[in-house]
């Protein structure tokens, strides 16, 4: 059997998609977008500073993506396989761990590396500028392409030792937030609880591992004055990419069989399962309740650990909030930085955290013909989606109705302290906070209606948990940059003064608040049309033949009567 047989065939199967295709032109495009911006807003400036500029942006934003690919294409790739009972049938050929190890990573890393090698060229604009060296971009390069294995190695691995989706997900970011954030969190806290940064010699004997130190030590002038910290940053990160793989080609081979359990295990198991759903009779009762309610509501609110969660996280934030008054006293809870930070995190993590949980309901219950057998009851659609609004009611009503009045109660701090900060910057800010406000509820309404329909239409959990995320909450954001870039740019570009009806300020909220606003009113609109038209028929066939499934109905329709009565035959 020759080398790696799979690889070849995962290749040319990934080859054929055309997503392979469109990301890499939405990739490049993105970046030519941005380059051009920063060269129409820079063009005073000399080539220089626009070069190094272009340079270190676009770096930012490859280098995030890099390191954030594995979660949305690796960490579901093998854990996928076990949970449809197929992994085994890989290993009843001739094929071995590393064979089917590499295949996955092979298949899914090809549209992430794809899309590297589309920004690249656009990376090396600075090149021409004169702005940066030839050998400090191909350290770039180094850096960029080793931090994309390790992500996807990470997720490989996540993959490997789970079972469900959303558990490898959040094992690959806190495996990369170990790998890459460990040493930047470490120096913000050194620095927030002794009030001076670590030593030098510190930072370069124990935050080597992260490739953000890499990344630090990539530019010409770190790099002239002592290489050895940016190669000792590329081989250690290399060692954990390798070490990985070589671990999870070892326990890929023995992870998909049922071991059985010891009997320490069996009480473990019981008393977790005791702490998430209650005794028997509270299980009983619970049962009882939820079931008189929609039958749905009872399979998706079984656990009650889930609705503890958030408030767990908020407690943490709690916890910073105490360490500030304790610090800082009186001027902590003065300064508007902190409301807006709390506010806009507390929001960003529920509203993702509801985006997460509505974007896995239907994916795996279509794929193994629950939701098909769930409609073969006298339930009808508008029954399963009530069930499934009731129990993300059930998990995240308490935790988004406290952000919200978290956002008012700072926003009359900010309108009483006025005198302090000035009344026109607390106005300003309280009509922000008011503003965020409604789109709290907007977007988790938009969250919940297109990532369930997502969920409905999604071949993988975790690409339909990313795509909701991006299309809610992250699309606004890019369609609004673009939006006032290219408007300011034009009126700049007409020579014409900027006229506007209120002031700069106001109207860049306004555009921002009315857009997201339609954004997420369309997406409810529409997502939960979609559902109740096409629930059913995507509950009865596979992820790919609804398509097939709905042109066949079509087809087969009986024409309606021209007017000719029908007669039948004569025997």
């Amino acid at each position: 059997m020759r080398l790696f047989p799979v690889v070849g065939r995962e290749l040319k199967v990934a080859s054929r998609q055309r997503s392979l295709y469109v990301g890499r032109t939405v990739f490049a495009t993105v970046s030519i977008v941005i380059t051009g911006l920063f060269m129409f807003f820079m063009q005073t400036a000399a080539p220089s500073t626009m070069g190094m500029s272009l340079f270190y942006t676009l770096s930012s934003f490859t280098f995030f993506y890099c390191a954030m690919s594995g979660i949305w294409v690796t960490s579901d790739c093998i854990s996928e396989e076990k949970r449809e009972g197929t992994l085994g049938l890989l290993f009843l050929t001739d094929l071995k761990g590393y064979d089917v190890v590499f295949g996955k990573l092979a298949a899914t890393s090809l549209k992430s590396v794809s899309g590297l090698l589309a920004v690249m060229p656009v990376l090396a604009i600075p090149l021409l500028l004169g702005s940066v060296s030839a050998s400090e971009f191909g350290r770039l390069i180094l850096v960029l392409s080793n931090t994309m294995l390790l992500s996807l190695s990470v997720g490989i691995y996540a993959s490997v030792i789970s079972t469900k989706a959303m558990r490898a997900a959040f094992t690959t970011l806190g495996l990369m937030v170990f790998f890459l954030g460990a040493a930047p969190i470490l120096w913000v806290l050194t620095g927030l609880l002794t009030n001076e940064n670590p030593p030098q010699w510190v930072v370069d004997k124990f935050f080597f591992h992260s490739a953000v130190y890499g990344m630090g030590m990539m530019s010409e002038r770190a790099y002239s004055a002592d290489s050895w910290p940016f190669w000792k940053s590329l081989i250690t990160n290399h060692v954990f990419i390798w070490g990985l793989l070589i671990t999870s080609s070892i326990v890929v081979a023995s992870r998909w069989q049922d071991r059985p359990a010891s009997e320490a295990q069996l009480k473990r198991s019981k008393r977790i399962l005791e702490a998430d759903q209650g005794n028997q009779q509270t299980k009983a009762i619970l049962r009882r309740t939820l079931l008189d309610k929609n039958p749905v509501l009872w399979l998706y609110s079984r656990s009650r650990l889930k609705t503890l969660y958030p408030w767990i996280v908020f407690a943490l934030g709690g916890l910073y909030w105490l360490w500030g008054s304790l610090e800082y006293g009186r001027n902590f809870y003065t300064e508007p930085a902190n409301f807006i930070m709390t506010a806009y995190l507390g929001s960003v993590l529920v509203k993702c955290w509801v985006g997460a949980e509505a974007s896995q309901r239907l994916t795996d219950d279509r794929r193994s013909g629950a939701l098909e057998l769930l409609f073969s009851t006298p339930l009808k659609v508008k029954d399963v989606l009530h069930g499934h609004w009731m129990a993300i009611l059930r998990q995240f009503l308490g935790p988004v109705i406290f952000i919200c009045a978290l956002t008012v109660f700072f926003a009359l701090i900010l309108l009483l302290d006025s005198g302090r900060i000035g009344a026109d910057d607390a106005s300003y800010m309280a009509t922000m906070f008011m503003a965020h406000l409604v789109l709290i509820v907007m977007d988790s309404l938009a969250l919940f209606w297109y990532g369930l329909w997502n969920s409905a239409k999604a071949r993988y959990v975790n690409r339909s948990i990313s795509g909701t995320i991006f299309t809610v909450l992250m699309l606004p954001w890019i369609v609004y940059t673009l939006f006032t870039l290219s408007f300011f740019s034009m009126l700049a570009f007409q020579g014409r003064p900027v006229k506007l009806p209120v002031s700069e300020e106001y109207f860049m909220l306004g555009t921002w608040f009315f857009m997201g606003l339609g954004w997420s009113s369309w997406l409810i609109a529409h997502s939960r049309k979609q559902l109740l038209t096409h629930l059913r028929l995507f509950a009865t066939t596979r992820p790919g033949d609804e398509k097939l499934s709905s042109d066949l109905k079509n087809t087969t329709e009986k024409p309606k009567s021209q007017g000719v009565p029908y007669s039948s035959p004569t025997t």
